[in-house]
């Protein structure tokens, strides 16, 4: 009597079990990408505003996708990339994930999101400097903080007076600058005038 093969055994095995969740944007770009850097992927699914999936065949794959995403969100979030869409309709889907409303075609046309350009830049340096979650660690990513200086206006006067009369070259300015900075913990005051100004 022949015996017949379970059932299941005729079930190929899903080689794409594996897969990546990751912030909206345009999804034929980064299935490029990812091919290029030797990853086979295929796009999961979307919300068509805040998230994308993609599968992976392998945990390494899945490894390598993510940090290929952080590569490549970098990227599209500094240049403006990923927010260029060959119709308004996804453009105005695009817009959405920055805030804002509506599309304008481009030069080249093809559509950004908002109303005008002006709008979609604002938007989008918004974006770079606001705080941003890291797609691979998911750790929030915050900004250096800026050297700042604060003086009082006694003082401000001085240092201006000094830039004017007293300061000959930018490897001078330099150097007053740095001799500021290294105080920028406190509120600076003419007490600091003799500190601040020492070049030599």
């Amino acid at each position: 009597m022949k015996m017949l093969k379970p059932f299941n055994s005729f079930i190929k095995e899903d080689i794409w079990r594996h897969f990546i969740e990751v912030p909206f944007h345009k999804t034929k770009d980064f299935i490029k990408f990812a091919k290029s850097n030797g990853v086979p992927i295929k796009f999961g699914d979307s919300d068509g505003v805040s998230f994308v999936s993609y599968f992976l065949k392998t945990e390494e794959d899945k490894i390598k996708a993510r940090r290929l995403f952080e590569e490549f969100w970098n990227t599209i979030t500094e240049c403006g990339m990923g927010y260029e869409f060959d119709t308004a309709e996804e453009a105005e889907i695009g817009a959405i994930s920055l805030g804002i409303l509506g599309s304008h075609m481009i030069e080249n046309g093809k559509y950004h999101p908002g109303a005008t350009h002006g709008e979609f830049e604002l938007a989008l340096q918004t974006l770079i400097k606001k705080k941003k979650v890291n797609p691979v660690t998911e750790e929030v990513i915050v900004a250096d903080k800026k050297d700042t200086i604060t003086m009082d206006i006694p003082l401000l006067v001085r240092i201006m007076e000094l830039s004017r009369e007293d300061i000959k070259s930018d490897a001078d300015l330099h150097i007053v600058v740095s001799n500021m900075l290294e105080m920028k913990s406190k509120t600076l005051t003419m007490d600091d005038y003799d500190k601040i100004a020492k070049i030599k």
